[in-house]
């Protein structure tokens, strides 16, 4: 191939790239509510940093965050969205957000060079579609998280240290590897530098060229990450290092204290999220097994990237899905490779039948679903009766197309229908899927707004609701920190109690059990415009302002 042909093919691949995975993850991105627990979090304290000014001294709802442990993280990730709300001019869904969906695309494109290195670059370009269109990456890609910044951040180190091993780039560019693994433990503490060290210290190993260590400058590297790390952490203080470092790091990983799993709950979550690409895996790992394949030093990494990384986390007592997001750049690029070599280098023909199989079991799976989903939705969600039917319509179409083109082993047709039943799921979630979900069950923010409203200039509490996206909502709309009684109610009782109105967002049950009690100091009941049925906390708003007469339960 000529070198202008070269170039106009690869930088059209990049520009698909970006082009599909800045839709799938910006699309709709501002839209939907910050669900709780985890994205409102983020919002309020990038939202109190642009507030004070201090970007050191991390608070939440007007208190230092290690006052609640469960808030005690670095800052990066709240440094970014307060980057982005300054940019725009306020904190909101979308620039919250955003930090993920740009991190997203930044990994995309760092899959697809990886991938041209190692595979060339039919394979890393599938292996960089596949990246983006898979289940997890689409959802962490658009969630107002850490995860997939630190993905991006030790996605680039490996990238570098790789590179620089093998002569790609300069050896001096190894700093850049360091540079990003600073900025990682800014994200998500000492795992910044553990995870990628041990990845390449494996590869070293199994290349059996240890000595190679001192060509990647590890004192140097050392310092370098100090230097990028360690002044927050002084600034901060002693007791954050104590709590974050020793609780949420070493004691979360031999002692879980939260998140407790088993050793296989990577083996059950990983199929689940890895959808709908999951369907090919045994293909992928039928090709890995396959003894003529080519020898290639950068499958070996990969493995050692995406097994390495399974095992290290399987260990730790505490698990959740998104513990494991740095290894699905090196899945993607193994499952873009296995796909390669089957569809379009015509190799291993044997292996086909795996993709028969896979592709004969989803279109049973989607028929199955799309008719479930059918009958439920007109039973229970009459609103969404017309996208559920051009959804079931889209499944009929797909199918019968599919079976066509598995029954003609048309195995290039057969690699698009995937693809695109894989990005026409994530744009239906986005624009469908997710609103409904928001409006029906997962957002508080059109309650806190009324609240907010109720209440003006007097002080509101609540006992027995505290998710992080009230504080958010309410804080925002208020200019002033929600007073949270969590469920400590002889607080929130006598906070009631003041001469001053006050307003109170308190949980049913524990409305209903302290009724007398609240009965006599003349705690007025109202019941909001909003109806709370199809929520999942069931409140009621009080105030010990008299104005009028009691609304019943």
């Amino acid at each position: 191939m000529s070198s202008d042909k070269w170039l106009i093919k690869y930088w059209l691949s990049v520009i698909l790239i970006l082009a599909l995975s800045g839709s799938v993850f910006f699309y709709n991105l501002g839209k939907i509510s910050l669900w709780d627990p985890d994205e409102p979090r983020g919002a309020v304290i990038a939202y109190e940093m642009l507030k004070s000014k201090d970007w050191i001294h991390l608070s939440y709802n007007g208190e230092p965050i290690t006052n609640k442990p469960a808030l005690v993280k670095p800052p990066l990730y709240y440094w970014s969205i307060a980057a982005f709300s300054a940019f725009q001019g306020k904190v909101d869904e979308f620039s919250a957000r955003a930090p993920s969906a740009l991190a997203g695309i930044g990994t995309a494109l760092l899959v697809f060079l990886l991938g041209r290195i190692i595979f060339g670059h039919s394979a890393a370009f599938l292996g960089a579609l596949i990246f983006i269109s898979n289940h997890m990456i689409f959802e962490q890609a658009r969630s107002a998280e850490i995860d997939m910044i630190l993905c991006l951040l030790l996605t680039f180190s490996l990238f570098v240290f790789y590179s620089c091993y093998h002569g790609i780039l300069p050896q001096r560019n190894i700093l850049a590897a360091y540079l990003a693994m600073g900025l990682a433990v800014l994200a998500k503490g000492p795992l910044g530098v553990m995870v990628p060290v041990m990845v390449a210290g494996l590869y070293l190993l199994v290349q059996k060229d240890i000595k190679a260590v001192a060509r990647m400058k590890p004192l140097t590297g050392l310092l370098l990450i100090l230097l990028v790390a360690s002044p927050w952490f002084i600034l901060e203080g002693k007791a954050f290092g104590t709590e974050f470092f020793f609780r949420q790091n070493i004691e979360r990983f031999f002692h879980a204290f939260d998140h407790l799993q088993p050793f296989y709950y990577y083996l059950v979550k990983l199929p689940l999220h890895f959808m709908p690409w999951t369907i090919l895996l045994p293909a992928t790992m039928s090709y890995w097994f396959q003894k003529d394949k080519e020898k290639n030093p950068g499958r070996i990494f990969l493995l050692i990237w995406f097994l390495s990384m399974l095992i290290f986390f399987s260990l730790s007592q505490s698990k959740r899905s998104i513990y494991i997001l740095p290894l699905y750049p090196a899945l993607s690029l193994l499952v873009g490779e296995a796909l390669h070599q089957i569809f379009y280098e015509n190799k291993f023909i044997s292996l086909m039948r795996w993709v028969r199989g896979g592709g004969i079991f989803l279109i049973v799976l989607l028929i199955l679903v799309g008719t479930a989903g059918t009958v439920f939705v007109l039973v229970k969600l009459s609103g969404l009766v017309l996208q559920t039917l051009t959804a079931l319509l889209f499944i009929t179409i797909w199918s019968a197309l599919m079976f066509r083109f598995i029954k003609r082993s048309e195995a290039t047709r057969m690699l698009t229908a995937f693809f695109v039943l894989a990005f026409s799921m994530e744009f239906f979630s986005a624009g469908v899927v997710y609103p409904e979900l928001d409006a029906r069950s997962r957002s508080s923010k059109k309650l806190c707004r009324m609240a907010a409203e109720k209440a003006g200039d007097s002080d509101l509490g609540c006992v027995g609701f505290h998710p992080p996206s009230a504080v958010f909502y309410i804080n925002r709309e208020r200019n002033r920190p929600l007073k949270d009684f969590e469920y400590r109610i002889e607080d929130g009782i006598s906070f009631l109690k003041q001469g001053k109105t006050v307003y109170c967002l308190m949980n049913r049950s524990i409305y209903k059990r302290e009724k007398e009690r609240l009965e006599k100091v003349s705690i007025q009941l109202y019941i909001p415009d909003l109806p709370l049925k199809g929520w999942k906390w069931d409140l009621v708003f009080l105030t010990n302002h008299n104005q009028g007469e009691q609304t019943p339960i």
